[in-house]
């Protein structure tokens, strides 16, 4: 019965390091869109190159 218990906590955990990872991950990403729709379209579109995979989001806005 303990050892049941124990894996439940266990798997508990690993589901909220996923999700705290997956936040960790896309709330960076969803600021330096916001952030990029702040900055005039000049500035953003450099920024967004540097970025490789973001660059090429950016480049049709």
């Amino acid at each position: 019965m303990a050892l049941k218990t124990k894996v439940k906590d266990n798997e508990v955990t690993t589901h909220a390091t996923v999700v705290g990872w997956v936040f960790s991950v896309l709330l960076p990403i969803a600021l330096y869109f916001s952030i990029l729709h702040l900055i005039p379209t000049g500035v953003g579109r450099p920024l967004g190159t540097d970025y490789g995979y973001a660059g090429h989001l950016t480049k049709g806005h």
